[in-house]
This record gives structure tokens, C-alpha cells and sequence, in this order.
């Protein structure tokens, strides 16, 4: 099992918009996440390079896999060397195979887990400013960065 911090659990579900996705289909849901990966992947290539976002999405998948085994096509096709359009499309398909609650709760871990990757990596301050800059509708935190 993966920890996770609460903090990255709860942006997660709020940049994949869970809080108001009340009637909308599975497949509307995992289409949506989709793009939510997609447009962070996107954003962080010019940051960390393709294959940079490709590994982190690498990472967090084989990370949040074992709980949450409908990321197992998501993990094939970054390990053929898809692009991480392929692997992102291969999550909506596995996340629209689920019951609402339990594909939010796959995808949210997903996420959390690409973002406690990420904030280990370049510090939260710098995450939250791309996440600023990525989704205009995320409120910034409450806090600083804490030095470790």
C-alpha cells in the first residue's frame, strides 16, 4: 500500500473535479480524469521533458497499481514505450470499467500519488505554482513549504 498524504488526496479530488461530478457516466468521469493527467503531463514535459512525465506517471502507476489493479493496461502501455497520450487514454478505459466511487478513488490515488512524486522531487511551492498555473480554478493552499 502506497502512503499518501491527506493533502494530496484532497487536491487530487479537487483538480479531477470529484466534488461536483454528481450524474455524470462512468466513461464521462474517466474521460474527464483523463484529460486532467493529460493536461498535467502536458505541462510538465517542457518542465521535465517527455520522458521525465513519462516516468513519473510510470512510477506513480506501478506505485498505486497494487491497490487499485485497473491501472494494469496503463502499466503495459508505458512499458511498450507508448506515449503517455496512449497510457492516459488506457486509464480512462480502465477507470470507465468501474463503479463511480471506487474509479474515483483509483484515479484520486493516482493523482495524489503523481503529486507527492512530484513535490519530492521539486518541492510543493513549485508544484503548486504549476498546478496554479495548469488549472486557473485551483485555490492556493493555506501554508508555505516546509523545509525538511
Amino acid at each position: 500500500m502506497t502512503r499518501r498524504a491527506p493533502e494530496d488526496v484532497e487536491l487530487a479530488l479537487r483538480l479531477l473535479g470529484h466534488d461536483n461530478a454528481d450524474g455524470r457516466s462512468a466513461l464521462d468521469r474517466a474521460t474527464a480524469d483523463g484529460r486532467v493527467h493529460a493536461l498535467l503531463a502536458e505541462r510538465l514535459t517542457p518542465l521535465i521533458g517527455a520522458a521525465g512525465a513519462q516516468a513519473l506517471l510510470q512510477r506513480s502507476v506501478k506505485l498505486t497499481r497494487a491497490e487499485y489493479p485497473c491501472f494494469e493496461g496503463v502499466v503495459v502501455a508505458l512499458e511498450r514505450g507508448d506515449p503517455p497520450s496512449t497510457a492516459i487514454m488506457e486509464l480512462a478505459e480502465g477507470l470507465s470499467k468501474l463503479e463511480p466511487k471506487a474509479a474515483s478513488e483509483a484515479s484520486a490515488a493516482l493523482l495524489a500519488t503523481v503529486l507527492g512524486l512530484l513535490k519530492s522531487l521539486i518541492g510543493e511551492r513549485l508544484v503548486l505554482q504549476i498546478l496554479r498555473s495548469t488549472f486557473r480554478a485551483i485555490e492556493a493552499r493555506g501554508g508555505e513549504e516546509t523545509e525538511e
